[in-house]
């Protein structure tokens, strides 16, 4: 399909318990589909994949126990930190992330999806140390959203919780029992319903 490779498998990094089967299963089956079944698909999960897979040095080459030549990587698992409970976790993704089969998504995009990454992207002068172009650089800033850190005490931190707080005390609270043609105040709604666990926001 592309690879190059007939007998290339796709890898599917999977969690140890695996709750999203249904639509995983939608994927291998359209590969039998477009491949007329010649497509195997394996499922590992990263703790499994640190023992079973190793890359060849000199081509690089992913390999599945030592036999199966892995095409893709196919990543649905790996986005969180509890993903990587011990340094294994992490030494299976480098060993991927350093053969050339094709990853589904590479951590460079991964890490590029990422709020705080995003955040960082946004700040002033940080664009420009990927692109010269400063004119180029204040187009491309204008299409992101404000964003902001809250990990640091400092003035920038405050001033964006203030605000925060601030659009808050316009907002109307409603909780899921009531109607939106009675809203109320933020602090009757504290008063009227303490213990309530669902409710709403809306400005």
């Amino acid at each position: 399909l592309g690879y190059g490779v007939a007998e290339a498998i796709v890898l599917f990094i999977v969690e140890k318990v695996n709750q999203n089967q249904i639509d995983q299963r939608h994927v291998e089956y359209r590969l039998d589909e477009i491949s007329g079944q010649q497509v195997r698909c394996m499922r590992v999960t990263l703790t499994e994949s640190a023992k079973r897979l190793n890359v060849d040095e000199s081509s690089h080459h992913l390999y599945l126990d030592d036999t199966h030549r892995v095409g893709v990587v196919y990543f649905r698992a790996g986005y969180s930190p509890d993903n990587y409970p011990t340094e294994k976790e992490w030494t299976a993704r480098r060993i991927m992330e350093l053969s050339d089969a094709i990853k589904c998504p590479f951590i460079g995009l991964q890490l590029a999806n990422t709020k705080k990454v995003q955040q960082v992207l946004s700040e002033e002068g940080v664009v420009e140390k990927f692109i010269e172009d400063a004119a180029l650089c204040i187009k491309i800033r204008r299409t992101f959203a404000c964003m902001w850190g809250l990990g640091n005490d400092d003035r920038r931190t405050e001033n964006a919780v203030d605000v925060s707080w601030n659009i808050l005390s316009y907002c109307y609270i409603t909780s899921y029992l009531e109607v939106e043609e009675n809203p109320v105040t933020l602090n009757e709604f504290f008063i009227n319903n303490r213990g309530q666990s669902s409710c709403s926001l809306i400005c």
